[in-house]
């Protein structure tokens, strides 16, 4: 028997684990996967730890992702760029870094028949939109427009990423957001927004049916964003779709198994509609 994990602070909300454990259960493999919290002062001998138990490989989330990279004796081409790691593999001499995010978006889009995209309007500035530029970016995408609560942060995004991307990338306040909703195809969340309040961060009467509207957040219905688009007309994507193709991902790297991505979407969805109804939400 093997381990893989997760590994984050916090990390015990994580559906990875049993997205993983179901998926390596459907295909009859002898490991088991763990979601293991680690304080950021305590990431390098853990990460120690976690070699000599002679674990598989481990996903990285929050707040882990930026230092894992620096960590990896090897980084494929998306975490370089990115430079973040959410899924690394045991090498003989310490972790080869990989970044599944970037697959992750661009297959979803994939799945709804995008293969292109000329702008998008980006809202956040996080390590998820690094993920997203990058992925954006791949896909021919001549102009990224970036709002972000703090400007600050997204100045830092686009001096980081502009020396590895021939996208344009624009910075506008969170304020004027609406004024470039018309301007593009694809409007992306990746902000909690919407994950516990119902709020927007623009007006959705700004969407129109040409408009894919994808949140980065997953939940066990549909966040106020993308109930706002569906009644638009617009084609939409949700934060699940997401968790599983950038997971599918992150698997055949383990296993070399590429698996069935309806198969673990219906356990996630599944899990959130039970954690839901055990909260005595109606």
């Amino acid at each position: 028997m093997s381990f893989l994990a997760v590994i984050g602070h916090p990390v015990a909300h994580s559906l990875s684990p049993l997205m993983h454990n179901s998926t390596l259960w459907l295909y009859g493999l002898p490991h088991i996967y763990l979601a293991i919290d680690i304080h950021p002062f305590k990431l390098g001998e853990t990460l120690t730890s976690l070699w000599k138990l002679e674990f598989i490989g481990f996903n990285i989330t929050i707040p882990h992702k930026e230092e894992v990279a620096k960590i990896a004796v090897e980084l494929s081409e998306e975490a370089s760029m990115t430079g973040a790691v959410n899924t690394t593999v045991r090498h003989s001499d310490g972790w080869i870094g990989f970044n599944t995010d970037v697959e992750g978006f661009i297959t979803s889009l994939s799945r709804i028949g995008v293969k292109t995209i000329d702008t998008c309007l980006l809202l956040g500035a996080g390590g998820s939109a690094r993920a997203v530029v990058y992925a954006l970016d791949k896909m021919g995408t001549r102009m990224i427009i970036i709002a972000n609560r703090t400007m600050e942060r997204a100045i830092k995004l686009r001096e980081s990423m502009m020396p590895k991307i021939s996208s344009r990338l624009q910075i506008v306040s969170l304020e004027d957001v609406n004024r470039f909703v018309p301007k593009a195809e694809l409007v992306v969340n990746a902000t909690p927004v919407g994950l516990v309040e119902e709020k927007l961060l623009f007006d959705p009467n700004n969407l129109e049916s040409y408009h894919v509207v994808y949140d980065l957040v997953y939940s066990h219905r549909s966040t106020p964003l993308l109930r706002a688009a569906m009644k638009r007309g617009c084609k939409t994507i949700d934060g699940v779709i997401h968790l599983v193709e950038q997971g599918a991902a992150s698997f055949k790297i383990w296993t070399g198994i590429t698996p069935d991505v309806s198969f673990m979407e219906r356990v996630v969805r599944n899990e959130l509609w039970r954690r839901w109804k055990r909260s005595g939400a109606s």
